[in-house]
């Protein structure tokens, strides 16, 4: 028969009910029905050690306090009455159906009293009603000068009589000691989606901190195996949770592979960003962007306010983007399993890219109204790879919201560029525009920027997307100093105060030279063409960038050529092509003031373009409606 369903804190539990048998695990407790070891010394030698000053999950609890131990110390004490009652009282009957157990339960308090010598108490605690669901208990100020009482936190003037023939020093042991057995249990809400903890100051968190490798990948200087990342908006921590006190692994399992409990804790900053407004604008972000609407975004598991912190807690990731070409797959085979690999990703990052540009309708005081969402921080760091059991490769996803937004269909357009930090190295021209916003659009140029290296990556190795990435460092024209962005401004031949903005020569280049390479597939030119013609664009009057339902249709159209076995040459049979090599049109733009003042400052020497004729810049009131603007 079934068991009963058991709910901590009000909450349904997802593991098993019947606790006979331990649940897996190799640091649970495998306890003989006849061990005749005291069971406060059951309790202590079981106690959960880390972190410091333990404590015993829920689960724990149900196993080392079964029925047989539980009437075994019963029977101890000669003067407690209706000893059997007692029992359905502290936990119910395994092998009985029962109603779902939301009612009075007494198990942390008889485990709370078996360890300070007082379980014969237990039959006070049933008839004053004293249940698991008074804790916390708190002290407060007796009638008295120098008394205090206890009470619930829930009733924090009604004083609880169980406690009044108790010395000070062993309530002031139970209101301490009691958080050792209210350690929160974290799992997906019933429809799977990330629930929030306002956890108690007192309060235990169940996992620790280990040398583990970092969530991101290591800056320069930075050790490979820090677990802390110290970002611009939060630090990511990469923790172990106890396993009997999460519900995550079983939902998962089709999305990805949780490895070792370990997780991934984002802290928001004190100063600017750990505040209640900026919490929930990203906590609504994770959740309508999550990996449970789309595999290749990440997937928000709880959210969490603790020592007024806010906190969001993820799937650990083994490795970003960066760090896996680096770390763990420098040299692919460009094999079929390879490529069809890449272009899975491809279409995956480019279907959850789309769900975030164009999520489902919302409803708004009754109405259905269209929003749009943009990313606004597309870049290797933050593509994150997670093992998956459907996928031996893994699975490349979409993650940091941090930056993005979602906006009603009145006003689509993005911030500033001055009021966010560059994306490194992706930065597309807009950033230097006057009255340039991070779009819709913003996200298409860094994400064709990102294919662009996945590609190279394939293509031949990470030594290839590092030749790429030396190709194309040339000095900014902006600050003259040397970086790695895919489009330059130049001096405009006619006209002092314009720029013309151009993707770079040497990006022009390599595309033409990909095409040519002996190994490159049909597969790889299909995907190029995409690339150079609908997503590297710099914005103008007469050429927009695709926006991303297209988009997500023409790389699910090359995976499903890719997965056709009847032509499986138009993966991995190299066609080169010698084409006519066309280097980017320029298009005339207006700096913005931020650049400006970096040109007046550093007095950079700016190339005068040399191209063919230039095409005009859409207007800054175009900017503020560019999402609208475009289509």
């Amino acid at each position: 028969m079934a068991g009963p369903d058991i709910f901590i804190d009000g909450l349904k539990y997802r593991g098993s009910t019947t606790f006979s048998l331990p649940p897996a695990g190799d640091d649970f407790p495998r306890i003989a029905e006849n061990d005749s070891t005291p069971l406060d010394q059951l309790l202590r030698e079981w106690k959960i050690e880390d972190p410091k000053p333990g404590f015993w999950s829920w689960e724990r609890l149900l196993y080392i306090l079964s029925r047989n131990r539980i009437q075994t110390e019963l029977r101890k004490y000669t003067q407690l009455e209706n000893a059997e009652s007692c029992v359905e009282h502290i936990r119910p009957d395994d092998e009985v159906d029962s109603e779902p157990l939301e009612a009075k339960t007494y198990l942390r308090i008889f485990a709370l009293l078996v360890l300070t010598k007082k379980g014969d108490q237990i039959g006070n605690f049933i008839r004053e009603e004293v249940s698991d669901e008074k804790l916390p208990v708190c002290r407060h100020q007796g009638s008295r000068k120098g008394e205090h009482i206890l009470c619930s936190k829930k009733d924090p003037h009604q004083p609880l009589k169980v406690f009044e023939e108790w010395h000070p020093h062993e309530r002031a042991w139970f209101e301490q000691t009691q958080w050792e057995t209210l350690v929160p249990y974290f799992d997906l809400d019933p429809s799977n989606k990330a629930r929030h903890y306002d956890l108690d100051d007192s309060a235990i968190l169940p996992w620790r901190k280990g040398n583990l490798r970092s969530l991101i990948s290591p800056e320069p200087g930075r050790s490979s195996w820090s677990s802390v990342h110290e970002g611009g908006f939060a630090d990511v921590s990469c923790i172990r949770i106890d396993s009997s006190s999460h519900g995550f692994s079983e939902v998962l399992k089709d999305v990805i592979r949780l490895n070792d409990s370990r997780f991934a804790l984002k802290k928001l900053h004190d100063k600017d960003y750990n505040d209640e407004a900026k919490f929930r604008k990203e906590s609504e972000q994770l959740q309508r962007f999550s990996g449970l609407v789309n595999n290749h975004l990440v997937t928000l598991l709880a959210t969490l306010k603790y020592q007024n912190r806010f906190y969001f807690l993820f799937p650990y990731a083994e490795f970003d983007l960066d760090a896996y070409w680096e770390r763990k797959e420098r040299n692919p085979k460009m094999d079929t399993t390879s490529v069809r690999w890449v272009a899975k990703q491809c279409s995956g990052i480019m279907a959850g890219i789309d769900a975030i540009h164009e999520p489902q309708s919302v409803s708004l005081h009754g109405l259905v109204e269209k929003k749009y969402g943009r990313h606004g921080d597309i870049k290797p760091d933050n593509i994150l790879w997670f093992d998956t059991c459907s996928d031996p490769r893994g699975i490349l996803v979409i993650s940091d919201m941090g930056l993005s937004a979602l906006n009603r269909e009145t006003s689509r357009s993005g911030l500033a560029r001055y009021n966010v930090p560059r994306v490194p190295g992706y930065s597309p021209p807009e950033c230097d525009v006057k009255g340039g916003k991070i779009s819709r659009a913003y996200d298409i140029w860094t994400l064709g920027c990102l294919f662009l290296e996945l590609l190279t990556w394939l293509l031949g190795g990470s030594d290839l997307r590092d030749q790429f990435e030396e190709k194309r460092t040339t000095v900014y024209s902006i600050t003259g100093s040397r970086n790695n962005i895919f489009f330059v401004l130049k001096k405009h031949p006619e006209q002092p105060d314009v720029l013309v903005a151009q993707v770079k020569d040497e990006v022009s280049q390599w595309i033409h030279d990909m095409h040519n390479d002996k190994r490159c597939s049909q597969f790889i030119h299909d995907a190029l063409d995409i690339i150079e013609a609908e997503m590297l664009v710099v914005l103008s009057q007469e050429r927009k960038r695709s926006e991303s339902g297209p988009l997500k249709k023409k790389f699910g159209d090359l995976l499903s050529k890719c997965m056709n076995d009847s032509d499986l040459e138009y993966c991995t049979k190299g066609a080169p092509q010698r084409r006519l090599l066309r280097y980017g049109t320029g298009v005339d733009i207006i700096p913005s003031e931020a650049a400006e003042t970096e040109i007046r400052d550093k007095k950079p020497n700016i190339q005068t373009y040399q191209g063919s004729a230039t095409r005009k810049s859409i207007r800054p009131d175009q900017f503020d409606r560019l999402d609208k603007f475009q289509g």
